[in-house]
């Protein structure tokens, strides 16, 4: 999905942006970073709510993870320590969303990788998510 943003400039002109270019009035001219009075006018992952985040997490969740950790445990009879509860992921230092993505990234065990199937804001949806459960305890 592209983004796209939209800023009041000091003239009071109204700018949208896409990737690392604005347009305006028909032509390009470079983004700056830095722009005050940003207004959201499309969405991408990193303007999305928390909320959104963990629902498409949970989303992603279901479909590739769910069939071995449904609701938070393993069922890789040689894995089984190694679930999602809270208590386990603290023990086995995945309880941190960068540690999760990693794990998910470049797979381990019987654990596939997904790199190259889900992208970065995806994994780190999925890991949130995974994160937020454990702190419920998984209800």
């Amino acid at each position: 999905m592209e983004s796209c943003v939209g800023f009041v400039v000091g003239n009071g002109a109204y700018r949208t942006r896409r990737a690392d270019r604005v347009i305006c009035s028909g032509r390009l001219e470079t983004f700056a970073a830095a722009s005050i009075g940003v207004c959201l006018i499309g969405f991408s992952q990193a303007w999305a709510a928390p909320e959104q985040v963990i629902s498409q997490g949970e989303d992603i969740f279901k479909a590739q993870c769910a069939a071995c950790h449904l609701g938070g445990g393993n069922i890789i009879p040689y894995a089984r320590g190694k679930t999602l509860k809270q208590k386990a992921l603290a023990k086995n230092k995945m309880d941190s969303t960068e540690n999760i993505v990693k794990l998910m990234r470049n797979g381990k065990g019987a654990m596939p990788n997904y790199a190259g199937k889900l992208g970065d804001e995806e994994l780190e949806a999925v890991a949130k998510f995974v994160l937020e459960q454990a702190e419920a305890g998984w209800p």
